[in-house]
């Protein structure tokens, strides 16, 4: 169960909680599961959750790496 449970993930009561994401747990190690709605993982980095706005960032316009125009 510590191996896929959001809840204790990879130990006991060690929570997964990304900002701006739903979290999940894969193999002991916190993971995003999806983006909240507007926000995107565009570093790669499931550390820091869904980090960019994609309605606010003008490198990041609509979807990872697509510059606003």
């Amino acid at each position: 169960m510590l191996e896929t449970s959001a809840a204790h993930c990879g130990a006991c009561g060690r929570a997964c909680a990304l900002p701006n994401a739903t979290a999940s747990c894969a193999a002991g190690a916190c993971a995003i599961a999806r983006c909240n709605a507007g926000y995107a993982d565009c570093d790669g980095n499931p550390a820091n959750g869904c980090e960019t706005d994609l309605t606010a960032n003008r490198a990041h316009c609509g979807a990872c790496n697509h510059a606003c125009g």
